[in-house]
Order: structure tokens, then C-alpha cells, then sequence
């Protein structure tokens, strides 16, 4: 049998020893691949505490809102205003199409 020659990249210690934990890690991340999943049920339980009749979303428009007025009556600037107001609008949207769909 021919003796295989290592190319000098992997006579370097250091080398070896990432090589090493790299594998490790692979093996550790397909075992965890295979487990059971623990938060399958929880989606509901955000549905109910975030969606849109959750007294969470209320308060978040009462406070952008009130953070709108504010930022008006500070600046005198409508674009203020209305930045917070267009934030308002993408975060109705996302929030019902992106996480809730």
C-alpha cells in the first residue's frame, strides 16, 4: 500500500484542531436536527396576546398616535408626522400578512 502524502495545509496543528470541531459541530447540528419541536403550539398563544383585536395593537396605535402629535408639536413639521403615521400603516400590514398569515 502507497503512503498517501497530506498536502501542508493539514500537517498544521491548528488546522487539524478546526477541522476537528468542525466536524463536531456537524454532527452535534444534525442530531438536533431530528428533534421533536417545542414550540409548535405557540403560535395561537401570539395570535391571541399580538393579533389585530389584542389589546396590545391597541395601545401600540394609541402610543403612535400620541408619538405623532408629540413629534409634530415639537417640529412643527407635518413629514414627522406623517413618517410615524406611514410606520403605523407598514406595521398593520406586516404584522396581518407576514406574521399571521
Amino acid at each position: 500500500m502507497k503512503n498517501i502524502k497530506l498536502p501542508k495545509l493539514l500537517k498544521n496543528r491548528s488546522l487539524k484542531v478546526f477541522l476537528g470541531c468542525l466536524t463536531f459541530a456537524g454532527i452535534c447540528y444534525s442530531i438536533s436536527v431530528l428533534a421533536s419541536d417545542d414550540l409548535s403550539g405557540v403560535m395561537e398563544s401570539v395570535k391571541s396576546d399580538f393579533g389585530e383585536s389584542s389589546t396590545f395593537i391597541k395601545l401600540l396605535y394609541l402610543l403612535e398616535i400620541i408619538v405623532g402629535v408629540y413629534t409634530y408639536h415639537k417640529t412643527k413639521n407635518i413629514a414627522a408626522m406623517l413618517g410615524i403615521v406611514i410606520i403605523s400603516i407598514f406595521m398593520t400590514y406586516a404584522l396581518s400578512h407576514w406574521v399571521f398569515s
